[in-house]
């Protein structure tokens, strides 16, 4: 598991925002880019909203390194550091699916939920926001730039041609949308389609959804050292 270091100002969604800078920071990581980093970050979910681990010989990430389209995964971890209980995608069988829907991940967030913002034009997503792409993508925003663009932090990519250095062809394949990537320093439209015309439907403002302030953590920490 990694380690973050808490800044005494920052809001909560401003931690979240800087713990997807902060793993980015040395490039994009995935199942074979970065592996070691990318597992480590993923056993945030060993402290998941259960009493028992993903699969009782591995740890979390080395179960969830590998899942493709993950990007959920990869916002939920960031929740996970800045201190949100998470919770595993149970099915009703009471076997959960690695493989399940984008927002079974990030449960109970949901366009249900308080901290939801729609994308109807009357607000902008501040840094720290999980967006929510036509029911089927998520990602993080980490910057609101001076030109007014956004920069962003999503999981579930695939390496580019130069990033595919090294690896082999099996390689390639598993590490094919596990990817986790800054956007651009230039930024983007958060509101223009994506590359598969996706559009987003709207927002979670992560102030609003419970997590602990900078001296509530500190008190937790003293509790556990007492």
């Amino acid at each position: 598991m990694l380690t973050f270091a808490l800044g005494p100002n920052d809001s909560p969604a401003a931690r979240v925002a800087r713990i997807a800078q902060d793993v980015l920071t040395p490039g994009p990581m995935g199942a074979f880019v970065r592996g070691a980093d990318y597992a480590a970050f993923l056993d945030i979910w060993d402290l998941a909203d259960d009493s028992t681990h993903l699969l009782d010989f591995a740890h979390s990430g080395e179960v969830l390194d590998k899942v493709h389209t993950s990007c959920a995964v990869f916002a939920s971890a960031c929740l996970g550091y800045a201190g949100f209980r998470l919770a595993k995608p149970w099915k009703a069988d009471g076997t959960w699916s690695i493989m399940g829907a984008t927002r079974a991940w990030l449960q109970p967030l949901s366009e249900q939920h308080p901290a939801w913002v729609p994308a109807d034009g009357s607000a902008e997503p501040g840094v720290g926001a999980i967006i929510l792409r036509a029911k089927s993508h998520v990602e993080l925003v980490t910057e609101r730039l001076p030109n007014g663009l956004w920069r962003c932090a999503a999981g579930g990519g695939s390496p580019e041609q130069h990033e595919c250095q090294g690896l082999t062809p099996t390689q390639i394949k598993v590490t094919n949308g596990t990817l986790c990537r800054m956007t651009p320093p230039a930024g983007k439209d958060v509101f223009a389609p994506d590359g598969l015309g996706r559009r987003p439907s709207g927002w979670i403002d992560t102030n609003l959804i419970g997590l602990p302030s900078y001296e509530e953590i500190l008190e937790q920490l003293r509790e556990a050292n007492s």
